[in-house]
């Protein structure tokens, strides 16, 4: 898919590869659905802004203390990728620019339930027919 340019975006991180392809947000989008990609990198999301379609692009964050607690919380084997991760991610949110959120949320001052429905709010206002589908 890389060789053919499907891929819009890839990161490898933990061990893992994370794709995203043109082929599925083109099948999602002429459904009238709206992908709900999770990234953890601004080049990504830069990457998501050149499809044609109006993207929601949501910062969901928290201080390193509160994500390094929320991992231990869970039993994370990989604490420390985790850590390192969240490390990158804050250098790399050092070169944002103010064009690259539309919403930024502190998952420590707000319950999920507030925070699905401030996306849920911002999506209504900016695409009001769409429904979303979640793309990983």
């Amino acid at each position: 898919m890389r060789g053919l340019g499907l891929i819009l975006y890839a990161n490898e991180r933990c061990g893992n590869t994370d794709a995203v392809d043109r082929l599925s947000l083109d099948a999602l989008f002429a459904r009238g659905l709206v992908p709900v990609v999770h990234m953890g990198q601004l080049a990504g999301i830069r990457a998501l802004k050149t499809c044609p379609a109006s993207w929601l692009s949501c910062l969901l964050w928290c201080p390193r203390e509160v994500a390094e607690k929320r991992a231990r919380e869970r039993g994370d084997p990989d604490l420390a990728a985790r850590l390192a991760a969240w490390d990158e991610m804050a250098q790399d949110l050092e070169r944002m620019d103010s064009g690259d959120f539309s919403l930024r949320i502190r998952t420590d001052w707000q319950t999920p339930t507030e925070i699905a429905e401030a996306i849920r709010a911002q999506l209504e206002e900016a695409a009001p027919d769409a429904q979303p589908a979640q793309v990983r």
